[in-house]
């Protein structure tokens, strides 16, 4: 009986250790792609060509969707975002 609930116990930890390695992931993806985002709004700051400028922008627009994809796919946010998450369901 004890090797039984054993099994399940290190079964149980091993489920754990993955969801908090995924958790990790997803925070880090997200850190990453906000980290992005604001370097090539601070790039687009330095830059005087209104093309380049425009492109850049663009870009740290691509990376924070990113970045508020990873963090709604992880469930953070979602109290606050749920306006956003029904508007763009309304869109499709």
């Amino acid at each position: 009986m004890a090797s039984g609930f054993h099994e399940i116990r290190a079964s149980c930890s091993a489920i754990a250790a993955i969801s908090l390695h995924r958790t990790l992931v997803l925070v880090l993806m997200e850190e990453t792609y906000r980290k992005k985002a604001r370097h090539y709004l601070l790039a687009a700051d330095e830059v005087r060509d209104l093309a380049v400028r425009v492109e850049l922008v663009k870009l740290a627009r691509n990376y924070l969707a990113l970045a508020d994809y990873v963090d709604r796919r992880h469930g953070h946010g979602r109290a606050h975002r749920g306006d956003q998450d029904q508007d763009t369901q309304k869109d499709s």
